[in-house]
């Protein structure tokens, strides 16, 4: 990875927008709490569809599943939200976790890996340049990071205009398909091939065979909370079989996460969840994060058992009608990108990870762990035997009763 020279300056910023733009950083879940009112408000101002995963009471939510023990004390991975006001106002937040690891210190967004989207949140009639440069520099003189770690942050990314000033350059590239309804344009069902729509009734018809199918948006509580131990349980077990890694399913905060932000009063998060059933099975399962006439895709799972009859693909067909009828814009399908997304998806963004050091040693341990160690790992991985893949998945996955 290169990175420029202004990637270890702190250049100045106007002397109006230095002088007026008042920073701090949140490192609580109190100070996090107490920020919620204004954070809804900027997202509602300036708040774009992929800036779910920057909502309020999505990293709240997160922050009290993943840096919270059981009796409420702090776990490692300090809180570090950057905070932009001008006259009072809010206008930029910025939300960091600072860890230690190798003696060093980096910074990341809050959420991962369960976010997909990393960004700023920034009020639209704030000079963008200028106010991520001078939160730049405060994180820099107040955090004092060895290494900086922006994951998954989109083309047209709020922080875009700061990676391009600090030359940075991507370590991975990946694509979020996306597929647009009726509302946003022509309706999917229209981009279908004829052999694509024969072959889902096919699939229907084999399944109503078995009994009747049934598919809802799971309102009640206590349906929830059984649909995603049965969805994240299927999940598990396709992931087991195809010797799949994932950092997000071999950690159980994740279904606390998930559990807390589909169940939470109001549902502030906007998170949904869909099930396909056959009888009284659930054989299909999805959650999702609705969000200014836009639905985010994150967890799609089938019982494995009854894979050729399709019904993932008729979950997903399902879910898109339901969309359509409610008259949102597009479905998200989320990174990365994969075959069963780009057979839906008429259109996909570039979604890129980005990590730099900011000293010596920050370099020095950026080049290594992100510049070769990591690669090495992923590369090796994929080369190994699938029954050893698969028994390394299996033992990574919890066990649930």
């Amino acid at each position: 990875m290169y990175l420029s020279p202004a990637a270890g300056r702190l250049d100045a910023c106007p002397a109006a927008s230095a002088g007026s733009l008042h920073l701090e950083i949140v490192d609580t879940i109190e100070g996090l709490h107490r920020l919620g009112p204004e954070w809804d408000n900027l997202f509602q101002r300036s708040g774009k569809a992929h800036h779910v995963f920057q909502q309020h009471a999505f990293v709240e939510l997160f922050a009290r599943a993943y840096h919270l023990d059981e009796v409420g004390q702090a776990k490692p991975g300090k809180l570090a939200i950057v905070t932009g006001r001008r006259a009072g106002r809010l206008v930029l937040v910025w939300p960091l976790v600072e860890q230690r690891c190798m003696g060093g210190t980096a910074v990341s967004w809050i959420g991962e890996p369960v976010a997909q989207y990393g960004d700023v949140l920034l009020d639209a009639a704030e000079p963008a340049l200028p106010s991520l440069q001078k939160a730049y520099a405060h994180i820099l003189t107040t955090l004092r990071p060895d290494i900086v770690r922006l994951r998954r942050v989109r083309a047209d990314a709020t922080i875009g205009p700061l990676i391009v000033h600090l030359g940075a350059r991507a370590r991975c590239e990946q694509g979020a398909p996306c597929i647009t309804l009726a509302k946003g344009g022509s309706g999917f069902e229209q981009r279908q091939s004829g052999k694509a729509k024969k072959n889902r009734r096919r699939q229907m018809r084999r399944l109503e065979e078995r009994g009747t199918i049934s598919f809802e948006e799971v309102r009640d509580a206590a349906s929830i909370a059984k649909a995603i131990t049965a969805g994240l349980s299927d999940k598990r077990e396709w992931c087991g079989q195809r010797g799949l890694l994932s950092a997000a399913l071999s950690d159980p905060r994740f279904d606390t996460f998930l559990q807390s932000a589909a169940c939470a009063p109001g549902n502030p998060a906007g998170c949904v969840v869909f099930s396909l059933r056959l009888d009284d099975r659930q054989i299909a399962f999805a959650l999702a994060f609705r969000c200014k006439q836009r639905l985010m895709l994150h967890v799609i799972s089938y019982a494995p058992d009854i894979e050729k009859h399709g019904p993932g693909v008729l979950n997903v067909e399902a879910i898109l009608r339901h969309a359509e009828a409610l008259g949102l814009e597009a479905v998200d399908m989320l990174p990365p990108s994969a075959d069963y997304k780009l057979d839906w998806a008429d259109t996909s963004i570039e979604v890129c990870d980005y990590s730099w050091g900011v000293n010596a040693r920050g370099r020095m341990w950026a080049a290594l762990s992100d510049g070769i160690m990591r690669p090495v790992v992923k590369s090796a991985l994929s080369r190994l035997p699938h029954n050893m893949r698969k028994r390394l998945a299996q033992r990574q996955l919890p066990k649930h009763e």
